[in-house]
């Protein structure tokens, strides 16, 4: 009788341990969505960063204003092809839309990435 309890147990725990395996293959569709935004969400947090950086060094002296301004816009258009592909999979119902803001001075790819930053951190935001 006890070797039968041990047979029982252990075919529950090792069907327990196996459930998110056996979900991850049933319901793959949502979970590669899911997947992809956090990799573009990591990808966009990167560029940012890049972004920042770049600035930094700038400010610093560490680049010149032409290199400045071909790096940082390169990196810009990355960003904005980050930020397209994460609309492309579609934005929560739950977020709110992101404010209007005037766009700063500088090129159409300045404006844009920036206004998309604006929108991120509105979808971004904790909820109360």
């Amino acid at each position: 009788m006890e070797p039968l309890i041990v047979i029982a147990v252990l075919g529950l725990v090792v069907w327990v341990v196996s459930a998110p395996i056996r979900n991850a293959r049933a319901g793959g569709g949502e979970d590669r969505v899911a997947v992809e935004r956090d990799g573009l969400l990591a990808a966009k947090e990167a560029k940012y960063r890049e972004i920042r950086e770049l600035e930094l060094d700038h400010r610093t002296g560490k680049l010149s204003d032409e290199d400045f301004r071909a790096q940082d816009r390169a990196r810009r258009a990355e960003a904005i092809e980050i930020l397209r592909a994460l609309d492309d999979l579609g934005a929560d119902d739950d977020d709110p839309p992101a404010p209007a803001r005037a766009a700063p001075a500088g090129d159409a790819a300045t404006a844009e990435v920036d206004a998309d930053a604006d929108a991120a951190q509105a979808v971004d935001a904790p909820r109360a």
